[in-house]
């Protein structure tokens, strides 16, 4: 499945999670899945970055009075635009009111993701120990190419990194059916993972071509000089 940036992946997820608890007629927060004790405990964020911090703490993610109000102004934009269908406009948006509210926001996630919180690391360690990961999956084809996920059937693995990044609250239930939108956001996380692999190994692939290339024209030219 195409992947999407993890930035906008997790802005996503928040409003899914929001839009899930409309449908039950709660008042949906968003603030998901930042108040979601395995995510704040993966991260450190004790609170969204669109929230003020309660007095006496410290924001993982400084910003004045007035930024904060209009990184929340843009989720509310995000989140009627989630409703509607048309986030990937909102995202392509370059000049409208929320640009500089949404590039911010873009960025500190991005910027923390795999320097800081390090999620891309966690979920490719999780894939080695439940026995997905990429260059496994290609030994247990018998493949030199990167076999396609659906091929490789990781999405059998989903639950337990679900369950790894946002506990209890990754299910509809307890032990149960992990939430739609959890599954969509780990499915892209892990086929950015699966992607970056792809490539890594394409070029690991096209060094070793050229490589035996360069050797096959080398012995063939010393045969020519020997044979002269």
């Amino acid at each position: 499945m195409p992947s999407v940036r993890p930035a906008r992946a997790l802005l996503l997820l928040t409003c899914a999670i929001a839009a899930m608890a409309a449908v039950a007629n709660v008042d949906p927060p968003l603030d998901a899945p930042w108040c979601w004790p395995a995510w704040q405990y993966l991260t450190g964020c004790l609170f969204a970055p669109w929230e003020p911090a309660p007095d006496g703490q410290q924001h993982p993610f400084p910003a004045t009075a007035d930024e904060r109000s209009s990184f929340k102004a843009f989720m509310q934009a995000l989140m009627a635009a989630f409703r509607a269908g048309t986030t990937a406009s909102l995202f392509k948006a370059s000049n409208d009111n929320h640009a500089t509210a949404r590039t911010r926001l873009l960025k500190w996630i991005t910027d923390n993701w795999e320097a800081k919180w390090g999620i891309n690391s966690h979920v490719a360690k999780l894939l080695k120990d439940l026995g997905k990961d990429p260059y496994e999956v290609m030994a247990e084809f018998g493949q030199d190419q990167l076999v396609d996920l659906a091929d490789a059937d990781v999405t059998t693995v989903y639950p337990e990194i679900a369950r790894s990044l946002f506990g209890d609250d990754a299910f509809m239930r307890r032990g149960g059916t992990v939430k739609p939108a959890v599954r969509e956001f780990v499915a892209s996380i892990v086929a950015g993972i699966w992607h970056n692999r792809r490539r890594a190994i394409n070029r690991e692939t096209a060094r070793i071509d050229k490589m035996q290339r360069e050797f096959e024209e080398r012995f063939a030219a010393f045969g020519n000089y020997v044979l002269a």
